[in-house]
């Protein structure tokens, strides 16, 4: 789902977490080909991550967070982290998760008109109900 929510890559989680890398790799003061070799890597790879042109594996981010000596969380975005109510049926966590990706502001605001005023629709006016 989450692939659905954020496109292809670059997106706002690849560009996120490949930021994260890099901070972390300079922090380190590691090359990236240095970091490509912990990580069993090419440094191309490495470098993909970091301009946010890949998406990173499950299976990369622990490799990642052993090398860079960062909890694995610390490549998430924090709108992935953050929890969401328990309250919430399945079809408002995917709303709030697609709401938290979109960038702009103004996009936001657009989307909570028009989910406000598809609240005035009565259900038998409502032609996308089968």
């Amino acid at each position: 789902m989450l692939s659905e929510i954020e496109g292809k890559p670059p997106n706002k989680q690849t560009l996120y977490m490949g930021e994260q890398i890099r901070k972390a790799r300079e922090e380190a003061r590691m090359s990236q080909e240095e970091l490509a070799e912990m990580i069993y890597r090419k440094r191309l790879a490495v470098s993909e991550m970091e301009n946010g042109k890949v998406e990173i594996s499950a299976w990369t981010v622990p490799l990642l967070a052993q090398a860079l000596n960062k909890p694995i969380t610390y490549f998430y975005p924090p709108w992935i982290k953050a929890p969401l109510e328990e309250n919430l049926s399945e079809i408002e966590q995917e709303m709030l998760l697609i709401f938290r990706n979109i960038d702009d502001e103004g996009f936001q605001r657009l989307a909570i008109k028009i989910i406000a005023t598809l609240k005035n629709f009565e259900a038998e006016d409502n032609l996308l109900r089968g």
